[in-house]
């Protein structure tokens, strides 16, 4: 039987739509750390993991790849292993492109913006308080990649959301101290101090020894866990 125009123009948006859907799932569950580094991923475990055909479990896969969070040997991928070398680069990416964009955003943000980011630090401090290291991981991250967002260049904070979403992915197998984690929030009040005064070389330096110490710290953290 021959399909309609209709059908098969459904059929064909079905198709994208739960690649999209097995992209999405997948990528939580690598920047969540519940696919470990190291860990193997076929086509075929994979589809039966989220009960899905070959084809779209392909193009989430490949879509990985180009975000360098999975990497091909063989017939399977592998989930990236982030070396000390790779943790140093992620950083030196981060204080490029964060240093650039709050020199672009100071001028335009708002007193909302403002009250945007103490938002974030004040749920920052309710994961600290609960001991959420998961849960202070994803606001640290929206939190820098909003400060990026206000200076309206597409191009860099699309590449930080790359950058950050690597770093996610050593953020969740790391062992994040919880006064490391106090140190760092207070370290982004002192960075939204300094925008919400318009002092752009007074936020840059606040922001540069933020990366810096962060840096430092999860280089330690790696470390500690070989």
């Amino acid at each position: 039987m021959e399909l309609t125009n209709d059908v098969s123009d459904n059929l064909r948006q079905i198709a994208p739509r739960r690649s999209e859907q097995v992209y999405a799932e997948l990528k939580d569950q690598l920047l969540q750390a519940g696919i470990r580094p190291g860990e193997r991923l076929y086509e075929s475990s994979v589809a039966e993991r989220f009960n899905a055909s070959r084809t779209p479990v392909r193009e989430a896969l490949m879509q990985l790849e180009k975000e360098k969070l999975i990497e091909r040997d063989g017939r399977a991928y592998v989930v990236r292993k982030m070396t000390e070398d790779d943790l140093t680069q992620l950083y030196e990416a981060r204080l490029c492109i964060e240093t650039q964009t709050i020199r672009s955003a100071i001028d335009k943000i708002t007193p909302d913006d403002i009250d945007e980011l103490k938002r974030h630090i004040e749920l920052m401090w309710k994961a600290i308080e609960t001991a959420d290291v998961e849960r202070f991981n994803k606001i640290d991250s929206q939190f820098h990649l909003h400060i990026a967002a206000l200076s309206g260049n597409r191009v860099l904070y699309g590449m930080l959301v790359g950058v950050h979403e690597q770093v996610m992915m050593i953020r969740n197998i790391a062992v994040r101290e919880i006064l490391n984690l106090t140190s760092a929030n207070e370290e982004h009040a002192r960075i939204v101090d300094a925008i919400a005064r318009k002092n752009v070389e007074a936020a840059v330096a606040e922001l540069k020894a933020h990366l810096v110490l962060t840096n430092v710290v999860k280089l330690f953290e790696i470390k500690a866990q070989k």
